[in-house]
């Protein structure tokens, strides 16, 4: 049985594209693998580590940064009281539009949570907009985004050196200090 493309978007130069074959899922960057329905215990284990010191607030607000299929979004809201609040950024709206239709029952439709609040900007600009931060959050930057991902932070004041000795990964969570979105 062939892949099925469930939907194809064009942001800033790069085509993404929302594949099925039978019950596995991938998603698409120029033609490349960028994730999988079948693979995601690293994101599950980045949500986990960011949310060990957050989980024991009584009001934890915690920043994701992209939305990919969900997965750490769900891990996130699994490990985090009731009364959390759990932003994300996300920069494609198609993105978000397939998280609420055909991928919403992969991770148990996390977006249909009432402690998550959907923000369709860059993550770098909802860092820079809430500078006094969030209990923790959660970025998986690549290639150049690393770089302008590693200028915003220092922007904020966090270091990157003080996230690289605690996490490891192409991605990583920060501890900071606490807000509210705007």
């Amino acid at each position: 049985k062939p892949w099925e493309v469930l939907g194809t978007i064009t942001a800033d130069g790069i085509t993404l594209k929302l594949a099925r074959h039978d019950r596995e899922f991938l998603l698409l960057a120029d033609g490349l693998p960028l994730m999988s329905s079948r693979m995601h215990s690293s994101e599950d284990d980045l949500a986990t580590i960011g949310c060990r010191r957050a989980r024991l607030l009584p009001a934890p607000c915690v920043l994701v940064g992209g939305l990919g299929m969900g997965f750490t979004l769900r891990a996130a809201l699994d490990l985090l009281p009731s009364s959390a609040t759990v932003v994300v950024s996300e920069l494609i709206p198609a993105v978000v539009e397939w998280n609420r239709g055909v991928l919403a029952p992969l991770a148990d439709r996390p977006l249909d949570d009432p402690r998550v609040q959907v923000v369709e900007r860059d993550v770098l600009e909802v860092l820079r907009a809430n500078r006094a931060g969030f209990d923790a959050a959660r970025h998986e930057a690549k290639a150049e985004s690393d770089r302008r991902a590693a200028l915003a932070l220092e922007e904020i004041g966090i270091s990157i050196r003080s996230i690289a000795g605690r996490f490891s990964g192409g991605g990583g969570f920060l501890r900071s200090g606490r807000s509210r979105l705007a």
